[in-house]
């Protein structure tokens, strides 16, 4: 036994070494790889208001790209956990490819787009050249749908245990993990999209240091940020609308009918606004704020991110 547990913290220590010599790796590689491997990005270049720009911006893309690899991480770490008991894994796996398919597309051909648009990236800025940056953009856009179809699966794996005939215990147990698992998910490609947005902003302020203030409106970055969100909507709806089913089921066979003493109605609405709030069923409670808020990140990102462009 001791020795299993041994072997279980090596085998920890082991996947956090390689996770986080990723990290520090992705987030000094990616800046280099944008401007094709030119040298001194990470040196300080005094009395060059123009140079400080660019490399705030080449940083923020360094740490998206770490967020990259704490996305992906998180998101394989979670898929295993909630299929380890389940008997219908590559079933699971079909049925979330399937569902990421119209948002994925999507989301990659808005990425496409908006690399294409022209003039953005620019060829050049300041002394570099911006060579990989729509290959850096496609890939935040892949982690992101990523965790979505991580979402999917964890949405595909209750659906085949959500049958609520019997309701015990371990099926509460059971929805309020999956739940959490998919809001988490939805978290995690909220931040990766905010992530982008905060690069995007980023790069406006450092082009338009070069080339005058309305080269790039900042109110693109706005537009892109409310785009990932409307993307990132559409994509939680089909989990939102699985999740308050069976969790509405749930909680009428947890809580049952409406009782017809007054006197014991009061306790009936208490247990019910309880369920409710601790199912996401209630938009009053915790549970129900944090997928809104993840949804709204990357416009909430591009908003504050374009606020505090203009006063700089």
């Amino acid at each position: 036994m001791r020795r299993l547990e041994s072997l279980s913290r090596k085998k920890f220590a082991l996947v956090l070494s390689l996770v986080l010599l990723s990290l520090v790796g992705v987030s000094l590689v990616v800046p280099l790889f944008v401007t094709g491997w030119a040298g001194g990005v990470f040196h300080v270049v005094a009395a060059r208001p123009l140079m400080a720009k660019i490399q705030l911006w080449l940083m923020l893309l360094g740490a998206q790209s770490a967020l990259w690899v704490a996305s992906i991480t998180y998101t394989v770490a979670t898929a295993s956990r909630v299929m380890k008991t389940s008997a219908f894994r590559f079933q699971h796996v079909g049925v979330a490819v399937f569902s990421l398919a119209i948002p994925g597309a999507a989301i990659i051909i808005f990425t496409l787009l908006e690399g294409g648009s022209p003039g953005l990236p620019p060829a050049t800025l300041g002394p570099y050249r911006i060579v990989n940056q729509a290959v850096v953009g496609i890939t935040g856009m892949v982690v992101a749908g990523l965790a979505v179809l991580g979402m999917y699966l964890v949405c595909s794996v209750w659906q085949s245990e959500c049958e609520v005939k019997d309701v015990s215990g371990e099926k509460v147990a059971r929805y309020l993990e999956l739940r959490e698992s998919a809001v988490r998910l939805l978290f995690v490609a909220g931040v990766v999209m905010a992530g982008a947005i905060v690069a995007e902003g980023a790069m406006c302020n450092a082009v338009n240091a070069e080339n005058g203030k309305d080269y790039f409106p900042p109110e693109y970055v706005i537009v892109f940020g409310a785009v990932y969100s409307l993307l990132l909507m559409g994509a939680y709806a089909p989990v939102y609308s699985v999740f308050v089913t069976t969790g509405a089921r749930l909680r009428e066979a947890i809580v049952g009918q409406p009782p017809t003493s007054s006197a014991d109605f009061k306790v009936w609405q208490e247990s019910r606004s309880a369920v409710d709030g601790a199912f996401g069923l209630s938009w009053n409670g915790l549970a129900a704020l944090g997928p809104v808020f993840s949804v709204l990140l990357p416009l909430f990102s591009g908003w504050v991110t374009t606020l505090l462009g203009t006063k700089s």
